[in-house]
């Protein structure tokens, strides 16, 4: 049951992200509120700080789960979410190179919102590692 509930979690979350990122490339008016937002959370939440140590800790989540999974037994299932996260990792890491290099507008939103994807995966995989042995 909870494994369900992540899942559609993640797939809101990252559904969430692109249309976002898709109407911010889009439409100038979506573009502006991403600018205002970005300039509304730095006042409160250290967004450069943030930028740095969020990705770090996730990598290290990512790594740990890598660590694990060789010392667990082996089943179709726990294959088929440690690829998904492998997969979900190595993209979540080419877009923050990518946001680092290209300035987006809408950069902090959307990390926001691919990192809580990311937490949710890495949360299932480790609720269907730590399960039946």
């Amino acid at each position: 049951m909870l494994s369900i509930i992540t899942i559609v979690l993640e797939v809101l979350f990252l559904v969430g992200a692109g249309i976002i990122r898709y109407f911010t490339e889009r439409k100038m008016g979506m573009a502006r509120h991403m600018v205002y937002m970005t300039r509304k959370w730095s006042e409160v939440v250290p967004l450069e700080v943030l930028r740095y140590v969020v990705p770090i800790v996730l990598i290290i989540f990512c790594i740990f789960s890598c660590r694990y999974f060789v010392g667990v037994k082996k089943t179709a299932r726990r294959i088929v979410a440690f690829a998904v996260t492998a997969i979900f990792c190595i993209a979540y890491i080419v877009y923050f190179i990518y946001g680092f290099i290209q300035s987006q507008r809408d950069f902090f939103e959307v990390g926001l919102l691919l990192s809580i994807a990311l937490l949710l995966q890495i949360i299932r995989l480790w609720i269907l590692m730590l399960g039946k042995k």
